[in-house]
């Protein structure tokens, strides 16, 4: 059975010091608070693994929590309307 956790307790037990993150969304999707809990929690020397460099990765960066930030761009995209 799947476990809810709040949100603290999700960054406090799974994510360490060194630790590869994946932090995506866009618009209304991007991950505001888990980046602001890894911050609160003073996770370092992360990798952030991410498609933009958005609000999100921005204050880990600069606050010193990611030692790298790794953007993946698609090569490919898919057209949403073909006309």
């Amino acid at each position: 059975m799947a476990e809810h956790l709040d949100l603290s307790e999700a960054v406090s037990r799974y994510v360490r010091d060194g630790y590869t993150v994946a932090l995506e969304g866009f618009t209304h999707l991007i991950p505001f608070a888990a980046g602001h809990e890894i911050i609160r929690q003073g996770r370092r020397d992360l990798t952030i693994v991410a498609i933009d460099v958005d609000a999100t990765v921005g204050p880990l960066r600069v606050t010193g929590e990611a030692a790298t930030v790794d953007i993946d761009v698609p090569t490919t995209l898919t057209p949403v309307f073909a006309g």
